[in-house]
């Protein structure tokens, strides 16, 4: 007996989905073997924008939050929703406050430093996610579609008020 929507048996279908199964079952162990510093490397770095990679990183920022606010941005490579948010976040640095200082952690190369950052600042991890810290402790954090240019600048005004 044959499918009807592709032509194929019942046996040859299940075959079809296993495999994608199992593939599917690999893609984190992909994901953790594929290269991606090519892919960072192309992404706009400006002066301003510091990148978070481990804990220790992730500890002088939130120490250096003390003298003036620190605002994070996690940013997921494999999300569209995380690369539009990661566009608002590059035309805020356009005209970005000097006074404040901004960090990149990147989900997929700083796991840890992500897992801490939701950690010690109690907010749930998201991706995107941009939060603002003032003496170690998080102000203001917002994700996905609230994460403009615009409200990025309101919010940084307002903390240098």
């Amino acid at each position: 007996m044959k499918s009807r929507a592709r032509g194929l048996s019942p046996k040859e279908s299940y075959g079809q989905w296993r495999g994608l199964s199992i593939a599917l079952a690999r893609l984190p162990v992909a994901l953790r073997e594929f290269n991606l510093k090519p892919i960072l490397q192309e992404m706009t770095m400006t002066e301003t924008l510091n990148q978070i990679e481990s804990i220790d990183e992730l500890n002088q920022a939130l120490e250096e939050s003390s003298a003036r606010p620190v605002l994070l941005f996690k940013h997921s490579l494999t999300c569209p929703i995380s690369a539009r948010a990661y566009r608002e976040f590059q035309s805020y640095l356009e005209n970005a406050e000097p006074q404040v200082s901004y960090h990149l952690i990147t989900v997929q190369t700083a796991r840890a430093a992500s897992n801490e950052t939701a950690s010690r600042l109690h907010v749930r991890h998201e991706s995107p996610q941009a939060i603002l810290v003032r003496d170690g402790r998080e102000v203001w954090n917002a994700s996905h579609f609230d994460i403009t240019a615009a409200r990025l600048a309101e919010v940084i005004k307002a903390q240098l008020s």
